[in-house]
């Protein structure tokens, strides 16, 4: 499993929702977008072979805008999520 937002995820993201170069390009660019929100967004991929089979991503709003996100409760909330996905894996 890979965490985070870069170029390899955005371009897994594409080729996974599929649907023919232009539209794997659009969604990859979708996903590149999320890399300018550094640390308030959240992504993992999960490979099977050198395949990814599957990713994830989440967006923490800016407490900056008033809303109280718990930023660091979301975090450790996915840190478990994937832990949890991480050992179904390796367990099958």
């Amino acid at each position: 499993m890979r965490t985070g937002v870069d170029e390899a995820w955005a371009l897994a993201y594409g080729a996974i929702h599929g649907g023919g170069p232009v539209q794997e390009a659009r969604t990859a660019a979708y996903g590149r977008m999320l890399a300018a929100l550094g640390d308030r967004a959240l992504a993992a991929t999960v490979d099977d072979g050198g395949l990814t089979v599957g990713l994830g991503f989440g967006v923490v709003t800016d407490q900056a805008a008033g809303y109280e996100t718990r930023a660091d409760e979301a975090a450790a909330a996915m840190d478990r999520f994937l832990a949890a996905l991480e050992a179904r894996r390796t367990s099958s």
